[in-house]
């Protein structure tokens, strides 16, 4: 199921405010309270008198510049303003100004001089290289003389600091320098020692002569598997001489340096002995690179294989005669193809050309064996080579890793002195610069003069701002007293918060009577001209209506018992007026009188005391009918309480009185019980068990919220149903109830209405 909120009416937004107006008085005392002590203030403040000033202030530039001296560029006038807004803001400057103006004698006096001289100093920055000082001061001469005499104090006292700061420092620092000098010899001497222990000038020649034997290996083993893959390739057999003389060029080996011993391991087929008389045969070495030469190791004749050889200087030449010869190869077979078109294979040139070709292919397979043992060649010299290098591998491992824990150890040792002389040379370049510079940034101030002086008219207290002041603290105690005093209330006139409070319904409202008369004639069916401009009768017919609708079918509302928290709420008026209703209304009525302490039904139908429900009770007559009074009008029957005595209330509780209201139950139709208040007196409590239900009486403004929560309480611990509450004596003169009652008292309710015009 959708719940639908009730929304705000602006009927119930001036309902709610026409709630406080009844509080006009308080409120009017507390504005006005507002309004007195702002007057009072005026009367008897202290004047305040005001001036603003402009300050312009430039750094001055020295022979000598340095970052510990001074800041330069974009930064240069954001820090100088800082420093400057900040140190005259300060309290130490307060004190100085005053005590250079005769204010006072000495320093840390600043809350007094605030409360007695100047309540305010401000400082703060304008665009440029301007500042603006405001001072608020009791005394006109304060005002006018404290800003020149704040910057004359400010300079005096920093340049006096400055001296001070600088003299303290330059002894300081001339200590710091002695012991980072200490520090750097006893470094120093410790470094020496260090290298003559360790053998540094032999730990760096061995770990330079054996620190590229890795990258050589690597090298080395890169070329030999090129190498490997050029014989592999040169191994098949489909590869012309060419071919192959093409790849071993690509792909061979660097040259073997002159001076280089070998040893001699191949057949003489490969590297050749020389003749005697013949030019030396040599295995060429080339470079891979095109365009270079390389040197040949020769064979002497007679050598055995694996005999030493040593490449010389006249065993390196140039031989790349294959290319030579593959070139002229190409021609002559070309000749040849270009003769066999017209000449037949037996013509003599053609057997001339045929000849020669031959020769070429012989001669490049020459090139081809001479190549592939040059290329042999190399590939030992390179094997030994590598052989060489894995065998200092063992020694490079251990060189390495003592040399770089050495180097470790040193680099440790000497980051230290470095750091010391690194140290000591910033602070002598300090030490030098604050001789002639000092320590802070070095500022100039000039005053340029007043830009509103108030030393004549006082800017504070101000007439019209007091009065302001005064009436809004005047508004706003007023609206929270109110507020306070509504919310916090103890007592009750509407009946929503009544409804609120109690839980219970509302069956009526009784409008408030000057007048015990009105009551008086209600009851005697007498005609009235009440008070409250409207007809009570009325009144007590709604709550004749309402009792049925708040309680179950099966509850019929014969015996009806009417009470109240405490005495003088209206519970005799409302029993009697109500029985009188029911009366009106064709229904057989009976009034019960059950408050035998200070009953008082008997006023209201003007009679004396005489016999009565404590007569019954005390069994001073034998039947209950002869204590039955007719009032005037029909069909209501009266018993007034006929006196008071202990033992009669004590008998309310007796199961003789609740027989006899049984009994009554067969003779009337509507039983109404006037009992006692409820709170500190039992007799209500008794008699609950014996009706049906329990109206009660709620006196507006007077009826405590407590009051009624705990009556509420003890009435329900009996078990009795609660029909609801009747809210009597409600002021409708007051504008907050004639508003909000106006929709349970309609106009024609007033006995001097005009029905004809309705």
């Amino acid at each position: 199921m959708a719940s639908s909120s009730k929304t705000l009416t602006f009927q119930d937004t001036l309902q709610i405010a026409i709630r406080y107006v009844k509080y006009w008085k308080t409120a009017l005392l507390l504005v006005a309270f507002g309004i007195s002590a702002a007057t009072l203030y005026l009367a008897y403040g202290k004047p305040g008198y005001y001036s603003r000033s402009l300050v312009s202030f430039s750094d001055l530039y020295s022979p000598i510049r340095s970052e510990s001296s001074e800041v330069t560029g974009s930064g240069r006038w954001a820090q100088l303003r800082l420093v400057l807004q900040s140190s005259l803001n300060s309290r130490w400057l307060v004190e100085q100004t005053a005590s250079r103006l005769g204010l006072v004698s000495e320093p840390g006096q600043y809350e007094y001089i605030r409360e007695k001289y100047v309540s305010k100093v401000s400082v703060s920055p304008l665009p440029g290289n301007l500042m603006q000082i405001e001072i608020y001061g009791y005394q006109p001469w304060i005002v006018r003389e404290w800003p020149e005499a704040m910057l004359a104090a400010y300079q005096e006292y920093t340049v006096s600091q400055r001296s001070k700061h600088r003299d303290a420092a330059l002894e300081s620092y001339g200590k710091e320098m002695e012991q980072l000098k200490n520090k750097i010899y006893s470094d120093r001497d410790n470094v020496a020692k260090f290298e003559e222990d360790n053998k540094i000038i032999e730990q760096y020649i061995s770990n330079n002569s054996l620190e590229q034997v890795p990258s050589e290996l690597l090298s080395l083993k890169s070329r030999m598997e090129s190498m490997d893959l050029v014989l592999r390739m040169i191994d098949d057999k489909e590869m012309s001489p060419v071919e192959k003389l093409s790849v071993i060029k690509k792909f061979r080996g660097k040259p073997v340096p002159v001076g280089t011993i070998m040893r001699r391991s191949l057949p003489n087929n490969i590297v050749q002995a020389i003749n005697p008389g013949q030019p030396d045969l040599s295995v060429s070495l080339t470079s891979d690179a095109p365009g270079t030469s390389g040197p040949t190791a020769a064979a002497t004749p007679g050598q055995p294989p694996g005999a030493q050889i040593v490449v010389v200087p006249s065993m390196v030449e140039e031989l790349e005669p294959w290319e030579k010869t593959e070139r002229e190869l190409r021609v002559v077979r070309q000749e040849h193809e270009h003769l066999s078109k017209t000449l037949l294979p037996g013509h003599e040139q053609m057997r001339i050309l045929a000849d020669k070709i031959n020769q070429l292919e012989l001669a490049l397979q020459a090139e081809l064996a001479t190549a592939l043992a040059s290329f042999s060649l190399e590939r030992e010299h390179l094997n030994e080579r590598f052989a060489e290098l894995q065998a200092k591998m063992p020694d490079y491992r251990k060189v390495l890793n003592d040399f770089d824990r050495f180097k470790q150890d040193y680099s440790l040792m000497t980051s230290g002195r470095v750091m010391w002389e690194s140290a000591y040379a910033r602070l002598k370049q300090k030490v030098s610069e604050m001789e002639y510079t000092g320590t802070e940034l070095i500022s100039n101030l000039d005053f340029q003069g007043f830009t509103m002086m108030r030393d004549q008219e006082p800017v504070s207290p101000n007439k019209k701002t007091l009065f302001i002041y005064g009436f809004i603290m005047g508004i706003g105690l007023a609206g929270g007293a109110c507020f306070g005093l509504e919310r916090f209330r103890s007592t009750t006139s509407m009946v929503s918060d009544t409804e609120a409070i109690t839980g219970l319904h509302a069956l009526g409202v009784l409008p408030l009577s000057k007048s015990t008369d009105d009551f008086r004639r209600v009851f005697a069916a007498e005609p009235t001209n009440a008070s409250t401009g409207y007809d009570m009768r009325e009144s007590f017919r709604i709550v004749r209506c309402s009792l049925p609708l708040h309680v179950g079918k099966e509850n019929k509302c014969q015996v009806i018992l009417v009470t109240s928290a405490r005495p003088g709420e209206g519970k005799t008026v409302a029993s009697s007026i109500l029985s009188r209703s029911f009366a009106e209304a064709g229904q057989k009525t009976l009034l019960i009188d059950a408050d035998l302490r200070r009953g008082r039904i008997e006023q209201l139908l003007g009679s004396t005391m005489g016999k009565g429900l404590r007569s019954y009770l005390e069994e001073e007559v034998d039947s209950f009918d002869k204590v039955i009074t007719h009032a005037p009008g029909e069909k209501l029957d009266v018993v007034v309480r006929g006196g008071y005595s202990s033992a009669s209330v004590e008998a309310l509780g007796h199961p003789r009185f609740a027989r006899l209201i049984q009994e009554l139950r067969g003779k009337y139709d509507r039983i109404i019980i006037d009992t006692p208040p409820i709170l500190g007196l039992a007799d209500s409590l008794m008699i609950a068990p014996s009706v049906d239900g329990v109206l009660l009486v709620i006196r507006a403004d007077k009826t405590t919220q407590r009051d009624i929560l705990t009556g509420i309480e003890q009435i329900s611990s009996t078990g009795a149903s609660m029909y609801g509450f009747l809210l009597n004596g409600v002021d409708l003169s007051r504008v907050e109830n004639y508003y909000y009652y106006s929709s349970y008292y309609p106009k024609y309710y007033d006995p001097g209405y005009d029905y004809a015009d309705a």
